[in-house]
């Protein structure tokens, strides 16, 4: 029974390493499509539209 225990141990230890791991690619991909080029590019014509420069 020692030996079901420490796997479990192990598991629990491996889930919480690949949680945050994928949070942290996550975080990655949020922050490029929030600051991505195509925003810049439709800010920029949203300001021409309106006509400030």
């Amino acid at each position: 029974m020692d030996i079901k225990s420490k796997n479990d141990v192990w598991s629990v230890i491996a889930l919480v390493i690949a949680l945050f791991s994928l949070l942290y690619c996550f975080s990655f991909v949020l922050e490029w499509v929030m600051n991505s080029p195509a925003a810049d590019l439709l800010s920029s014509l949203r300001s021409l539209t309106k006509g400030e420069v």
